[in-house]
């Protein structure tokens, strides 16, 4: 069955909301936790000052790559692939026993973030070049929207949830 050309077009837009409510997340949940991350996984205060700059490091570097893996790959292509980068970081790391572990997952996780990141905004001019106005406010608030539901939710969900820290990380991917 082809859909026409409309439904595309509603189901890119819901495709950029639920990409964007998850580009920040991974970094953004962390914070509320990290003490209960430090502890659990002996990570030192050095480490762990690392791990807090990781994001913005992470992001400017992934970032600069994410413009030619977009035209290597295509944009949808590479936002599939950067998705499934950033959902696997976000889901192992909370499995993990060791702060290097720890640390080069959370770094896939962000190469992931990044790459979609960059890769959106040309998707959405790409895709909705009539439209762009609306969708990028669509892209915006949905950005808001993951961030701080990550941060604000990440410290309640690890005080209730079984695993703790754990849950609270890994239920972002």
């Amino acid at each position: 069955m082809r859909l026409s050309a409309s439904a595309r077009l509603w189901w890119a837009l819901i495709a950029i909301a639920v990409l964007a409510v998850n580009l920040r997340p991974g970094a953004t949940s962390l914070g509320p936790v990290l003490a209960e991350v430090k502890q659990s996984l002996g990570i030192t205060s050095t480490v762990a000052g690392v791990l807090t700059a990781l994001p913005g490091f992470a992001f400017a570097v992934f970032g600069a790559v994410a413009v030619s893996l977009g035209l290597r790959w295509g944009l949808s292509r590479a936002l599939a692939i950067a998705t499934v980068v950033a959902t696997i970081g976000l889901l192992a790391r909370p499995f993990v026993d060791s702060a290097l572990a720890f640390l080069l997952f959370s770094v896939v996780a962000f190469a992931g973030m990044a790459v979609g990141n960059v890769l959106v905004p040309a998707y959405v001019k790409e895709t909705f070049p009539n439209r762009l106005a609306g969708v990028m406010s669509v892209y915006t608030i949905s950005l808001a929207i993951g961030a701080t539901g990550a941060s604000m939710l990440s410290a309640p969900l690890s005080a209730v949830a079984p695993g703790g820290w754990r849950f609270a990380l890994g239920v972002w991917g």
